[in-house]
This record gives structure tokens, C-alpha cells and sequence, in this order.
């Protein structure tokens, strides 16, 4: 065979080296794309036979020999791999050997940690100018710095859509489906005018973008349904194309908020209902609530069993209160029971009571209970959820019969209360469970009033926020006020501890700031929306799986360390493991468990 023909044979079949064998086929040497070139350079005929410019000092390595001895090898671009035998199995040169360590560093890579092993055998190959530790360095370094990128999109509280120069989706973030209802799967790899044409955007931004080529800002409708405003925004490449295209949505219940309270700031008025005591006052300007006012006060003057639904921190007692207040025992007592939080031993007594020498440690005399103690007035149960099953029959009788019996008593005592029960539990839940008995249920149940939470009301966010702002200033004699930004931030975040969590986080503002001033700054570094973060503490009461355990440490530990410094670099270091293991760990213990 001619050097002519070895040239057709690499470019047929895109060949970087091949083995060269003589007429008995046996293996004499190499012949690589790079000897062609010089070849070409050197004038060399390509009407020569190969024989005679083979590279025959190829050197040898077992098949079962480690690759690292091939880095010590001076001076060598081509190896030859044989086997027990000495016969030669095939050649490794080192753009192949590059293309698959490459391809490793692409895939999804442990820890680094764990590829110690590998690291070490890359040391000396800087020998021939292919130093691939540090190829391993600067990829690992791209590979972080993806990461950290997509982090920052992912939990963005913004909408972020992109784009290719085509208008064809390539990434959306988790704020994009929530404001917009949309599941990403809907629209990534989509062209913006095909999902024009199927109604999920009308119009679409992309190709307004495209054809203008500048910043664009509509409101537009999504899925004929919700409407958003959504600004495009082109990014261009050195030669003047669109490369990429940003888009950010914003809801527009969000924004006709913010604009009402901005526009109208002196005049911005919520109604404020006082419930006797300024603790007590009912903030909010919502439709919703509104309306549940109106029921309240014409249930308040009837003596129905009320039944108050609604997430934790709502103001289910606040309500309670109220319609107390408005009914026409408002001069009596209302007695409040939080039935989760005393001690189910205690519950019974608590409730209805003892007599005296019922059980040791008795008061001699006896002691009514808060049942009694409500007698003309009203009995607020709160998180009647928690109630034993033994105790809710006995409360049963007494709704039916408004009677009770003391503890160690025989004799029937009369009770003229208005009962009121709260519950952030879905009591019908309960009941299919066997949890709650069904009867106790349909007596409790007669009025249902449904509060709903703050992220579904938003227009309350502000009345409630400047209400709990003047409160605290006052208390602690300090001069401190929202910027617009921060209202902002606060009218998107979710609240998951509704009511309850605006108070504490506006006094925290309060007392924390000294600068006067709280702007958007200071709402992001105090506020993360991942329910997830919301930390338990562990507590181990029963035998469980030693894996099982050590992974709820790992939770809270990885928890933790997101809270101090909500970055994956940070959270390595702080647990002492490699960024892209912090990045799995906050994607499976906070990302996941808050979606």
C-alpha cells in the first residue's frame, strides 16, 4: 500500500491512526493523520510504500495495565495495546484518550472526592503539552459555574423565559409556572408564534422581539384565561444577531395591587374593624374577607355551632373574636381551647371539670371547667382536629344536650353556651382516617366558614403589613418605613405562615433596621419561600432504619446551611463536601421537597 493510498483510507474513514502490518500480518508499527501532514511538508511522495514510514518504536502497554503508565512515556503521541499473548489489539493516541475523558467529565460526575483516583494518574501528562488535569480543572470550573447559573434562574422569585435567536424556548424557571399556570414541559423546545397559534400566549413577545429588535413590553394573555405583563428583552452576539432573547412576566393581580396603593397612596384606605382590643382588629380590603365579615355578623346573632376552616395563621381566632363580639352575648366571657396544645391526660379535666377527691393530687373543693366557665357565653374550640376520639363523644353530649359531668361527678350540670370550632386540619380528612368521629363532624359543621390564605388574597398584604408596621413602631418607639421596592417583594412572596408570619417578620424588620429604611435588599435576605426551610426538629421516639436516620440529619444539616448562605459554594464549604454535592443535595432536600 502507497502513502496515496493511506491518505484515502483517513479520509474515508476519518481514521486518526492506524496499525500497519507486514505481508505474514504481523504488526510492524504506526501510521497516524499527523505523519501524512508531515509527510505533505516534507515533500515525501505519496507514491511510497507505507513500510517505509511506519513509526516502529510504538511502545507496548498490557491491555490490564494501568493508563498512568502511559503518561510517563516521553516524546509519544501513539500506544499500542496487546494482550496476554503479545498479540496487538488496537492503539490509543491521545486526542482519543482526550475525546473520552471529555465525555466523562460531560456526564453526571460524583463527587470529587470519590474521583481522587482518577485525579492522581493525570499528573504527569503535561508532558507533551496535554496537561489534562487541568482540562479537568477549567471543565469542572464550567461545569460549577452552570450550575450556579441555573440555580440562580431556578430560584429566582422573577419569571424568567429564554429563547434561542429563533424565538424557540430553552429554558423556563419555577416562578414562570406559577405566575403563568403553564407546566415548562409545554413550551420548551416551542417557537414563540406556534404557541401563539395554539392560544397559550396571545400574543407572543418572541416574534415582536425578533422583527423590532429591541425591548418589548405587552400585556398579554395566557391561555385566554390569565393575563400577565411580559417584557422581552433581545441579547446580541458580535456580529449583531439575536442570540438570545429574556423574557420576565408579571402577574398583573400583582401589579394592579402595587399600582392602586403607589397611585392612590394618601387616599389608600382598608376597612379596619375593631374587635374591642387593638390585637384584635380585623385588617384587610379583600373581596373574599368582605364578604366573610358580612356572613359573620349575621351568623354572630344566632346561637349555630360554627365551624372555622383555613390554613394556620389566618385569623381563625381573630374571627371568632368577632363574631363573639357581635352576637348578643358579646357582655360574657368567650373561653379560647386550643385543643392540640394541652396534654391529652389533662384535656378531660381541663374541659369539663372535677370533683373534689376525683383522682390525687384533686382540689378538695372541686373545679369547674372551661366548659363551665363559658356557661352564658361562648366556647371557642381551636384545632378541635387534635381532639382524642374519647373525648370528642363526651363533647358530642354536650352539644346535643348542653349538659356536662364532671370528672368523678354523677350529677348533670347545665351549660348555656354558643360553640365556635376552629381547625387548620381537613376534618373530613379525619374522618374517612377514623380520626374524628363523623357525628361530631355534621353537629360542628352547620355554619362552615372558609378562610382562605394570604397568597389567595394578595390585595391584603399591604393593609396588613402598613397595620403591624404602625403597631411596632410605636411599641418600640422607632421611625421605620417600607420603600416600594420592598412592598413589592412582599405582595410576590407566598406567606406560608399567612397572617401570623407578616406580623413577626414586620416586627423583626422593626427592631433589626437602623437605617429607617426597608427596601427590597432587606425582604430577600429575610425571606425564603421554600416551605421546605421551615425546620422541625428531629426528634427520634421509636426504632428506625440507622439509613433513615442519618438521611433526616443530612436534610436539616443541608437546611441549615441553605439558610446562613443560600449558595451551593457556600453550603460546600459550611458541610465540607464538593459544590456539585451541595448542588444535589439543595436540589433534593429544598427544591423538591418545596415544589
Amino acid at each position: 500500500m502507497t502513502l496515496k493510498d493511506a491518505v484515502a483510507l483517513f479520509r474515508k474513514k476519518q481514521l486518526e491512526c492506524v496499525m500497519v502490518k507486514n505481508k505474514n500480518n504481523k504488526f510492524v508499527g504506526t501510521l497516524t493523520r499527523e505523519n501524512l501532514i508531515d509527510f505533505f511538508y516534507h515533500n515525501i511522495s505519496l507514491n511510497e510504500t507505507i513500510e517505509k514510514h511506519v513509526n516502529k518504536d510504538c511502545p507496548m502497554l498490557n491491555e490490564n495495565q494501568e493508563i498512568s503508565a502511559f503518561f510517563s512515556l516521553n516524546n509519544c503521541n501513539v500506544i499500542g495495546i496487546k494482550d496476554e499473548s503479545g498479540k496487538v489489539k488496537g492503539l490509543l493516541t491521545q486526542p482519543l484518550l482526550l475525546k473520552s475523558f471529555i465525555s466523562f467529565i460531560s456526564s453526571d460526575l460524583s463527587d470529587k472526592e470519590e474521583n481522587n483516583q482518577s485525579l492522581t494518574s493525570l499528573k504527569d501528562c503535561d508532558k507533551n503539552g496535554l496537561n489534562l488535569e487541568k482540562v479537568y480543572n477549567d471543565l469542572q470550573h464550567l461545569k460549577d459555574l452552570e450550575q450556579e447559573l441555573n440555580e440562580i434562574i431556578e430560584f429566582s422569585a422573577d419569571s424568567i423565559y429564554v429563547t434561542d435567536g429563533q424565538g424557540n424556548a430553552l429554558r423556563v424557571n419555577k416562578a414562570f409556572e406559577k405566575i403563568t399556570g403553564i407546566k415548562k414541559e409545554q413550551v420548551l423546545g416551542k417557537n414563540g408564534q406556534d404557541l401563539e397559534k395554539e392560544k397559550i400566549f396571545n400574543p407572543s413577545v418572541t416574534p415582536i422581539v425578533l422583527k423590532e429588535r429591541r425591548e418589548v413590553t405587552i400585556i398579554q394573555k395566557i391561555n385566554n384565561s390569565k393575563q400577565a405583563i411580559v417584557t422581552g428583552v433581545p441579547v446580541f452576539d458580535e456580529s449583531g444577531k439575536i442570540f438570545r432573547i429574556v423574557l420576565n412576566a408579571k402577574s398583573i393581580e400583582d401589579s394592579e395591587i402595587l399600582r392602586k396603593y403607589f397611585m392612590q397612596k394618601e387616599e389608600y384606605s382598608y376597612k379596619v374593624i375593631d374587635n374591642k382590643k387593638i390585637d384584635n382588629k380585623l385588617i384587610f380590603t379583600s373581596p373574599h374577607f368582605e364578604e366573610l365579615v358580612k356572613l359573620a355578623e349575621k351568623v354572630a346573632l344566632v346561637d349555630s355551632t360554627i365551624l372555622l376552616t383555613g390554613e394556620s395563621g389566618v385569623g381563625k381566632s381573630f374571627l371568632a373574636q368577632f363574631i363573639h363580639n357581635n352576637s348578643l352575648r358579646a357582655k360574657e366571657r368567650m373561653i379560647e381551647i386550643n385543643c392540640g396544645a394541652i396534654p391529652e391526660s389533662l384535656l378531660e379535666s381541663e374541659l369539663f371539670g372535677y370533683e373534689g377527691g376525683a383522682f390525687t393530687g384533686a382540689n378538695s373543693g372541686g373545679k369547674p371547667g372551661l366548659i363551665e366557665m363559658a356557661n352564658k357565653g361562648s366556647l371557642f374550640l381551636d384545632e378541635i382536629g387534635s381532639m382524642p376520639l374519647n373525648l370528642q363523644v363526651k363533647l358530642l353530649q354536650v352539644i346535643q344536650n348542653r349538659q356536662i359531668i364532671r370528672v368523678g361527678g354523677t350529677e348533670s350540670i347545665d351549660v348555656d353556651i354558643r360553640i365556635i370550632a376552629a381547625s387548620n386540619k381537613d376534618i373530613k380528612t379525619l374522618v374517612k382516617q377514623g380520626k374524628f368521629r363523623e357525628d361530631l363532624y355534621y353537629r360542628l359543621n352547620v355554619i362552615p366558614l372558609h378562610i382562605l390564605p394570604i397568597r389567595k388574597r394578595k390585595e391584603d398584604i399591604i393593609p396588613l403589613a402598613r397595620h403591624f408596621l404602625e403597631k411596632y413602631t410605636i411599641k418600640y418607639k422607632k421611625n421605620v418605613e417600607f420603600m416600594a421596592d420592598a412592598y413589592e417583594e412582599m405582595v410576590q412572596y407566598n406567606w406560608p405562615g399567612n397572617i401570623r408570619e407578616i406580623e413577626n417578620f414586620v416586627e423583626r424588620m422593626v427592631v433589626t433596621n437602623n437605617s429607617g429604611e426597608i427596601n427590597k435588599k432587606n425582604i430577600e435576605e429575610n425571606l425564603l419561600e421554600k416551605d421546605a426551610l421551615n425546620l422541625q426538629p428531629i426528634s427520634i421516639n421509636k426504632s428506625m432504619p440507622l439509613k433513615d436516620a442519618l438521611y433526616e440529619i443530612e436534610r436539616m444539616l443541608t437546611i441549615m446551611a441553605y439558610k446562613n448562605s443560600p449558595n451551593s459554594y457556600k453550603v460546600a464549604k459550611i458541610l465540607g463536601i464538593s459544590q456539585s454535592s451541595a448542588h444535589r443535595k439543595i436540589q433534593e432536600h429544598i427544591y423538591k421537597q418545596g415544589s
